[in-house]
């Protein structure tokens, strides 16, 4: 059984990229200097989120249709988002929120 559909290549790509941001952001950004990502390899992280959170790729392939058929306006892309933001990036912590979302819950917590 095939974990992607073929229709799904697009939404597994753009999770892909976000996933590859998380490992890289992290090792390369001061903010994130102190956040640990269970996942060194992109594929693995998405292929995990995948297979183990079915709400997630559910909600994840939702919004990217949204995006996709918005012809991709930044603010409608799905993004990876940490629930508790002083939390790592692992299977228990991670959400998917568009990134007017993502965007506005970092508004709000920088407003705290």
């Amino acid at each position: 059984m095939d974990i992607i559909q073929q229709d799904e290549i697009q939404f597994a790509n753009l999770l892909y990229r976000s996933c590859e941001s998380a490992i890289k952001t992290r090792k390369y950004s001061k903010n994130y200097a102190n956040i640990v990502c269970d996942w060194t390899d992109a594929v693995a992280m998405m292929i995990d989120l995948i297979c183990t959170k079915e709400q997630f790729w559910g909600q994840w392939k939702d919004q990217s249709s949204i995006y996709l058929d918005s012809d991709k306006q930044l603010s409608m892309r799905p993004t990876l988002d940490r629930i508790d933001e002083r939390g790592h990036y692992t299977l228990s912590n991670i959400q998917m929120l568009s990134y007017s979302e993502n965007s506005k819950k970092a508004r709000l917590k920088d407003t705290k």
